[in-house]
């Protein structure tokens, strides 16, 4: 919550300004989670 700037006040989605995707909120199990979405290509060099 500190370097988002934004409220982790309930469980679900929350939207990060900046982010590709929302962090995952669960306060029950008290963790978050925050996974980027990438793609790797092999090829030669």
């Amino acid at each position: 919550m500190q370097w988002t700037g934004v409220p982790f006040d309930r469980s679900g989605e929350i939207a990060i300004p900046g982010a590709l995707v929302p962090v995952l909120v669960s306060h029950d199990n008290n963790h978050a989670v925050y996974v980027e979405p990438n793609v790797w290509i092999r090829h030669p060099v």
